[in-house]
C-alpha cells in the first residue's frame, strides 16, 4: 500500500468518523501535537510499543492535514512507499541519534504550528508562502519519523500500515467511547 492509498481511505475514515473536521486543518494539526507529545513520553519511558504508535498516529494525522490543505503527502515527500523513503534517509544520515531526531521533530512541529497560525491570521508572510513552508515543515517531520524508525529498528512503513489498520476499523459515530464496541 502506497501512501496515497493510505490517504484517500483516510479522508473516507476521517468524512464517515468526524464529518465536522474533514477540511479543517488545524484539527489535525493539534492531533499531530498531541501524538508528538506521546512519542516524547514513550520514548522517555523506554515504551517500544507505544512509541511506535505515537509516530504512526503522528503520521495518520499528517494524512488529515495533507488531506485538508489539498496536499497529496506522497507528491510531498516524492516516494512511492514509505520503505524506499526510510531505507534512502537512514542511509544518507547513518550518525544522527533518537535525541537529535526528536528534537529536529519539535522543531518541525513548531514550524507546521506557525504555517497554519500565519496562514489563519492571514499575516507576515501571506497563505501561498505559508503554504510553502508547511509543506516543507511536512516534509521534514516525515523524514524524520522515518529516520526515527530506522533508528530505533522499527519499519516505518509496517508501523504506520499495522496502526492505520487499527484506527480504521474505528466507529466512533456508533461508539464513542473507544470506537469499537459499545
Amino acid at each position: 500500500m502506497d501512501i496515497a492509498q493510505i490517504q484517500n481511505e483516510h479522508l473516507v475514515w476521517a468524512t464517515r468518523n468526524f464529518p465536522t473536521d474533514v477540511g479543517v486543518a488545524y484539527r489535525s494539526l493539534l492531533g499531530v501535537v498531541e501524538e508528538f507529545g506521546e512519542l516524547v513520553g514513550a520514548l522517555g519511558e523506554g515504551n517500544a510499543v507505544e512509541t511506535q504508535d505515537a509516530i504512526a498516529d503522528m503520521t495518520i494525522f499528517m494524512l488529515g492535514y495533507c488531506s485538508a490543505k489539498k496536499w497529496a503527502l506522497q507528491t510531498l515527500v516524492r516516494a512511492i512507499t514509505f520503505r524506499e523513503l526510510q531505507d534512502s534517509l537512514v542511509s544518507l544520515e547513518a550518525s544522527v541519534t533518537s535525541e537529535v531526531l526528536l528534537l529536529a521533530l519539535a522543531r518541525f512541529v513548531g514550524k507546521l504550528c506557525h504555517a497554519q497560525l500565519k496562514s489563519e491570521q492571514r499575516i507576515r508572510l501571506g497563505a501561498i508562502q505559508n503554504d510553502g513552508s508547511g509543506m516543507i515543515a511536512v516534509i521534514r517531520i516525515v523524514n524524520h519519523l522515518c529516520l526515527l524508525c530506522g533508528r530505533l529498528g522499527l519499519d516505518y512503513e509496517e508501523s504506520v500500515l499495522g496502526v492505520w489498520k487499527a484506527v480504521s476499523a474505528r466507529d466512533w459515530i456508533s461508539f464513542p467511547e473507544n470506537g469499537l464496541s459499545a
